[in-house]
């Protein structure tokens, strides 16, 4: 994502650039049109990727560092995670809404959609299974059913050995990195697993590793 910020920010300077180049006032330049915004998004997609790769891609596998785990007699729990910092950041790009183009408008809100869903995360762990909910609104959300996993566990998360914060892919891992600090990993039955930054994680990993145990071996 910084490496798709920094690409976007930096073709923007450049069609910005030379868009006045021979204009005599900045009333007399041209307008940006749906083509070079296309241009614009995929010079950004581009840098994007070449961070990605650089990072490691899918291939990069990060170290998770497991908690001490606890012991728990609870049959459900939830917990919840928020990112302040993130949710303030979120709230920058609103601030251009008004001083932009109608496309650049739209960008800068749906940037700080993107931003706000990952500054909050709640965790809800029944028999049913595991339901990640996203975002103030509790949107999108996920669910991981107790019968497709095998155990879980707690560990303490760096966001940068994920890529960063938010939604990420790595080799058998799917994370939602709302924080650093303690996390559940979710080991699943399909060897994908799932990790979630979550405050008091080792209860709640405790209460599904045991709803999973009895539920696999009864």
């Amino acid at each position: 994502m910084l490496y798709f910020i920094l690409g976007l920010l930096a073709a923007i300077n450049a069609q910005v650039l030379s868009f006045n180049l021979d204009a005599a006032s900045w009333e007399s330049a041209r307008k940006l049109s749906s083509a070079t915004f296309a241009v614009l998004l995929l010079v950004a997609l581009l840098v994007g990727w070449i961070g990605w790769m650089l990072a490691g891609g899918r291939g990069a596998v990060p170290e998770d560092v497991p908690m001490e785990p606890v012991t728990t007699t609870a049959t459900t729990w939830s917990g919840r995670a928020s990112n302040l910092w993130i949710a303030v950041v979120a709230a920058l790009p609103l601030a251009f809404v008004f001083v932009l183009d109608p496309i650049w408008a739209l960008l800068m809100v749906v940037l700080a959609i993107l931003l706000v869903i990952f500054a909050f995360a709640r965790v809800d762990v029944g028999e049913g299974g595991v339901k990640i909910s996203l975002g103030p609104l509790g949107f999108p959300r996920r669910s991981v059913a107790i019968e497709k996993i095998t155990s879980a566990g707690a560990i303490d998360v760096k966001p940068l050995t994920y890529g960063g914060w938010g939604w990420r892919m790595r080799r058998g891992r799917r994370a939602y990195i709302i924080r650093g600090g303690p996390a559940i990993r979710i080991e699943r039955a399909n060897g994908v697993a799932t990790v979630v930054t979550v405050d008091d994680a080792p209860t709640g990993a405790a209460v599904i590793d045991s709803l999973a145990k009895e539920r696999r071996y009864g």
